[in-house]
């Protein structure tokens, strides 16, 4: 059978820049901008959901390049766990995006972004609990499983655009699409056969 699953996400989708689409980098207002985000879903059920990120970007070479475009770079850390420790993904993403202004005050603009990331998957067994360790007792008994702990490493590329337009200097409306896992790479620990699917995102 096929299972489905996503990608780590936010409900404040805004404040993780980086994870939300790749021309999002060094898309904003200054000189530097740095983001981080923590959730912790269900934390009472013994932390079965908890991810984390950190993400620094920032124009590169502004006084080179024209006033109305901007090349920029970033870099992101994602840290993903489920089963408080049972299955861990830990990402690190560099990002590459460069703005395009179509006009003189650059009030309508084209950006195009490019992250490549190294990914790596860990299933920890000795945090994990069988059937035939069930008791009325709870997990006491010796497993006959023998699936030893494993992990995997994989390579990466998303791609993405925005188009923008600022109506006024307080005032930016955009609209961006998104295309994750390109390399489609096999992410599984236990079957190599399963791939990481695109994943595309309209925003």
């Amino acid at each position: 059978g096929r299972a489905a699953a996503q990608d780590p996400s936010f409900s404040q989708f805004f404040s993780s820049p980086l994870t939300l689409n790749p021309a999002n980098t060094g898309n904003f207002n200054g000189t530097l901008r740095l983001s981080g985000n923590i959730r912790n879903q269900w934390a009472a059920f013994n932390n079965p959901y908890a991810t984390y990120t950190v993400s620094a970007d920032a124009p590169l070479m502004q006084n080179k390049i024209g006033a109305k475009d901007r090349m920029s770079v970033g870099l992101l850390l994602l840290s993903d766990q489920n089963g408080n420790g049972l299955f861990k993904q830990n990402f690190l993403t560099a990002s590459f995006a460069y703005k395009k202004g179509f006009d003189a005050e650059a009030d309508h603009s084209l950006s195009f972004g490019f992250q490549a990331t190294h990914g790596n998957s860990r299933f920890n067994t000795s945090m994990a609990n069988f059937e035939d360790q069930l008791t009325a007792n709870g997990f006491s008994l010796a497993t006959t499983e023998s699936i030893a702990s494993a992990s995997k490493s994989f390579f990466d590329l998303n791609a993405g655009m925005i188009y923008g337009i600022s109506t006024t200097d307080d005032k930016y409306f955009y609209l961006g699409l998104a295309a994750y896992h390109l390399l489609q790479p096999k992410t599984s620990i236990l079957n190599s056969d399963y791939t990481l699917q695109p994943r595309f995102n309209l925003h």
